[in-house]
C-alpha cells in the first residue's frame, strides 16, 4: 500500500563500522517516524517476546531521529512493539520516552 502512495520512504542504514544513519528522503517535506522498540539491541533490554538480539543501540536510534529531524520537520510519530511484560527492569519504557522525547524535539 505504502508503495502506491505517494510518501517516500527512508529507513536507518548501517554505515561503515556498524554505525547507522537515517536514509535521505530526497522530495520529503514533513516526515512521519515509525519506530518499533524491539529494533534496541538486546542489551538495551526487551520490548517484546520477539526480540532478536542484535540491534541498534538507544544512543544510535536517538542520533537517527535528530538526524532526520534536522533534515525536515517530523510531523507525527509512532512507538510500537512494546509489551512491558518483558520489560522486567523498564529500560525500555525509558527508552521509549526517550524516543519521544527525539520526536516531540524534531517537530518544528
Amino acid at each position: 500500500m505504502l508503495d502506491r502512495s505517494r510518501g517516500d520512504r527512508a529507513g536507518l542504514h548501517a554505515g561503515r563500522g556498524g554505525e547507522r544513519r537515517a536514509g535521505r528522503g530526497a522530495r520529503a517535506r514533513q516526515l512521519y517516524v515509525h519506530v518499533d522498540l524491539d529494533v534496541l539491541d538486546a542489551s538495551e533490554g526487551r520490548a517484546n517476546g520477539y526480540v532478536g538480539g542484535s540491534g541498534i543501540t538507544l544512543s544510535g536510534l536517538l542520533e537517527a531521529i535528530q538526524a532526520a529531524g534536522a533534515r525536515c520537520p517530523i510531523v507525527a510519530g509512532a512507538i510500537t512493539a512494546y509489551d512491558p511484560a518483558y520489560d522486567l527492569d523498564g529500560r525500555v519504557r525509558a527508552a521509549a520516552i526517550e524516543v519521544a522525547l527525539a520526536l516531540a524535539a524534531g517537530a518544528r
